[in-house]
């Protein structure tokens, strides 16, 4: 059964749906080929990948990291993989395995902003609060408050050395050092 798509995020030759009732799929862009999840009920507001990492947000604040890889040739993962063929095009081996790493109750209300990079986890919510995590453990380093309303959108700066989130909402920009 088809669901409204809340969140849409590209990562690499993926395409990243997140969807109203919980299902997430992920997309090959070149093969057609679909994978998608239902084992959460509810909604997803945030998807994001970086280094084979995904991170899922939904809409009751609960926030889940998988490890996945597109081996080819694999056998077959957790999650209903369904091919879309056309005329002379041969069917995917691929197989995406999906390993959950982290499943978090991370915020009250609902997740609003996510960015990962290979430390770090960083979610706004809702709840007018932001979380950095780190990525191995699942452990939350900081809660940075500061905003007088819900975070609307983050950023890493990952260039300059020393990574910064940075979370507008009314015009007015919080910049946070995170090490």
């Amino acid at each position: 059964p088809y669901q409204q798509i809340w969140c849409l995020n590209v990562f690499k030759k993926y395409i990243l749906i997140g969807c109203s009732k919980g299902r997430f799929e992920v997309w090959d862009a070149i093969t057609g080929t679909n994978y998608s999840n239902e084992k959460w009920n509810s909604g997803i507001t945030m998807i994001k990948a970086d280094n084979y990492k995904l991170a899922v947000g939904h809409i009751d604040g609960v926030l889940e990291l998988y490890q996945f890889d597109d081996n080819l040739n694999s056998k077959p993962s957790e999650f209903h993989n369904s091919t879309y063929y056309e005329e002379n095009h041969e069917p995917s081996h691929q197989t995406l395995h999906f390993h959950l790493l982290n499943f978090i109750r991370a915020h009250s209300q609902p997740i609003t902003a996510l960015q990962l990079n290979n430390n770090h986890l960083i979610t706004g919510s809702s709840d007018r609060l932001l979380k950095v995590y780190k990525i191995e453990t699942g452990a939350c380093v900081y809660t940075l408050h500061g905003h007088f309303g819900g975070i609307s959108c983050l950023e890493i700066d990952s260039v300059s050395g020393i990574q910064k989130a940075t979370c507008p909402f009314n015009g007015l920009h919080l910049i946070y050092l995170i090490s």
